[in-house]
């Protein structure tokens, strides 16, 4: 049985008037008594923004077979507790208490599931952001032997997780193929890694600004190491309505502004500061191909030029592309995107904002910068533009428009009121 997790949110209702509050050992113990758990140990986390540290306990508890059930509980503020439970289904007894190494508090809370037949693992992580109990991670990898048309036995490796901390994913896929006894390797492994930036699409701006995930594509040959920080692309995306698009706003960080003109050719204009949109819409326009690159870039005098690369000669309406201050505007309408119109969210398509920085004439492109390494027309290596659910800025588990997100043990919360006294409430009991 796949063990999970379910997060209780428990509030703190009232206390007896002149009575001190009970001390967050004094909730936990009661909770573990209260349903025959063990306190294993109690230690010091920084989940959220705050410099005060959240305290958090682990409970365990020992079956009738043998196997345990265990949870956590986590003191958010004062009075203010969660309770994350880990179903029964495991065999094995209460492991021993893993101390925590020495350094920083940890960040986050970290779960492990291992997947049916011992084929790989699912994880995930939380933590509090904006007073919630919020996802920061989510991955999953896969170790079997299967067998391959290239090589007929093989031993294979792949993984692929998100880190919406950092607004980053990651892919990565390794195999080698055996003899038919599985002991010798007939062919080198193959390998391949690869990491991208996620783009969020929010229905309101978000209140605590997180830096857009950013890889440098290029760079001269003994380019000095400070010229590598001064070219940043930072990508925010709003869904609006009426009419339904998706606004990019794009701040370009850079040392020197070589401007475009409205009558450059292409190629021209590779050769001047620029942003590139690289993308592949969900449903592309029939007869159309399936990749768009959009150059985006800005006169002397504050004006924007806008123009289809890719594909060539393309007659696609452009986005229309505004500038505010420092920063561009650009609105990208379901139809670019190949969105069904009434599709506000629970999607994902392959999108990648990448800057190219000259510094002088005839230059060509000798810095960029992107959101993920980009190769022309090849969506495989794009970064992510997503809405997720609600157009949230952290991912709801289980979400059933995710199911290559399902191994993931991190469930829904339930709400546990205390007492008056400040204590965890017992169980309710079954009705008869």
């Amino acid at each position: 049985m796949r063990t999970g997790l379910l997060l209780a949110s428990v509030v703190l209702l009232a206390s007896p008037a002149g009575a001190a509050p009970p001390t967050f050992v004094e909730q936990v113990e009661t909770y573990a008594r209260d349903r025959a758990f063990t306190v294993t140990w109690i230690s010091d986390y920084q989940l959220d923004e705050d410099p005060e540290l959240e305290h958090v306990a682990w409970l365990c508890h020992t079956t009738a077979k043998g196997g345990h059930d265990a949870l956590f509980v986590v003191e958010q503020d004062p009075g203010v507790l969660w309770s994350l439970h880990q179903a029964e289904g495991s065999e094995e007894p209460c492991p021993a208490p893993k101390l925590l190494p020495p350094g920083p508090p940890p960040s986050r809370l970290e779960f492990v599931v291992k997947l049916p037949g011992d084929s790989g693992s699912a994880t995930g992580s939380v933590a509090f952001r904006e007073g919630k109990l919020v996802t920061l991670s989510r991955g999953h990898s896969h170790d079997v032997r299967n067998a391959l048309a290239e090589c007929g036995h093989s031993l294979s490796f792949t993984s692929q997780g998100e880190n919406w901390a950092e607004l980053s994913f990651s892919q990565s896929s390794w195999y080698q193929c055996l003899t038919r006894d599985h002991s010798d390797i007939a062919v080198p492994s193959t390998i391949r890694d690869r990491r991208g930036g996620l783009i969020p699409v929010l229905a309101t701006p978000a209140r605590t600004h997180a830096s857009t995930y950013n890889l440098l594509i290029r760079v001269p040959k003994n380019w000095p190491p400070r010229h590598e920080q001064l070219a940043h692309v930072q990508v925010d995306a709003l869904f609006l309505e009426e009419p339904s698009r998706v606004r990019l706003r794009i701040h370009v960080t850079d040392d020197v502004l070589l401007p475009a003109h409205a009558k450059m050719a292409d190629k021209e204009l590779l050769g001047v500061d620029h942003l590139e949109l690289w993308w592949s819409p969900m449903n592309p326009a029939p007869e159309t191909p399936a990749n768009r690159q959009l150059a985006v870039a800005r006169t002397a005098k504050g004006e924007p030029v806008v123009r289809w690369l890719f594909p060539a000669h393309f007659t696609e309406p452009l986005p229309h592309v505004t500038l505010e201050g420092d920063d561009f505007l650009i609105d990208l309408a379901p139809a670019h995107l190949g969105l069904v119109p009434e599709l506000k969210d629970n999607w994902s398509l392959p999108f990648t904002v990448v800057f190219s920085d000259s510094d002088a004439v005839g230059t060509k492109q000798p810095v960029v910068t992107g959101t993920s390494m980009v190769k022309p027309n090849d969506a495989t290596t794009f970064g992510r533009l997503i809405a997720l659910k609600g157009l949230a800025r952290y991912p709801t588990m289980p979400n059933d428009d995710e199911p290559e997100w399902n191994d993931i043990p991190i469930p829904p919360g339930e709400n546990l009121p205390l007492t008056a006294a400040g204590l965890p409430a017992p169980p309710t009991p079954p009705k008869p």
